[in-house]
């Protein structure tokens, strides 16, 4: 997971929670900015491809099953060290899953038993230098990922080297499997084939 992402999107919610709670105006273009990236990298399959991974892949399966709870095929409570834990909304796991909250959840629960990560030199800046780009419908590459009007069911984001080398037609192919998804109320939607972000397409972006 991208553990220091998720902490630095968690802070901006609660930046922003706070500014609501105390009347402060927070109206800016950057505010505004950070929510389109936050409500983005949510809805984009690379936010969930493991960058941090887990030295301990059975006690991270745990945190994981209690997370998604029994409304998404996790579990209704595990055990770590005898002790039994229950997953969150009465043992259903959280209403959207993935999320940003959500696996943020599990990393915290994941290392509070004592979990650790085997680091992998990416974070944040890796994704700036990709470029990731919106592509509609019709196949367009129509302006950076974080400027999409539609939060609800926004289109692909995908890297810009990997868009430029599919073709229009299998641009809009993924472009639409996101969009109609997303209509339906699904929060992941899975690439097509042709559309598939691979690691080696996101090494080839960042030179």
């Amino acid at each position: 997971m991208y553990i220091q992402r998720y902490e630095i999107f968690e802070n901006i919610r609660q930046a922003k929670k706070f500014l609501d709670e105390n009347d402060i105006d927070h109206n800016t273009e950057e505010i505004k900015k950070f929510e389109s990236y936050i409500k983005e990298l949510d809805n984009n399959e690379f936010i969930s491809e493991s960058k941090n991974k887990p030295t301990d892949k059975k006690l991270w399966d745990k945190a994981l099953r209690l997370t998604k709870g029994t409304k998404h095929g996790g579990s209704a409570s595990v055990r770590v060290d005898g002790k039994k834990i229950d997953s969150p909304n009465g043992g259903k796991g959280f209403d959207e899953y993935p999320s940003a909250y959500a696996n943020s959840f599990a990393a915290k629960m994941y290392k509070s038993w004592g979990g650790s990560w085997k680091k992998v030199n990416e974070d944040l800046r890796d994704w700036h230098k990709e470029e990731w780009v919106r592509i509609d419908t019709k196949g367009n590459i129509t302006g950076d990922c974080g400027t999409m009007k539609d939060k609800d069911a926004p289109t692909r984001c995908l890297p810009k080297s990997k868009a430029k080398s599919m073709s229009k037609s299998e641009r809009a192919a993924t472009a639409k499997k996101k969009k109609e998804g997303g209509k339906k109320g699904k929060k992941f939607i899975p690439n097509t084939k042709k559309g598939k972000v691979s690691e080696s397409d996101r090494k080839k972006s960042r030179k």
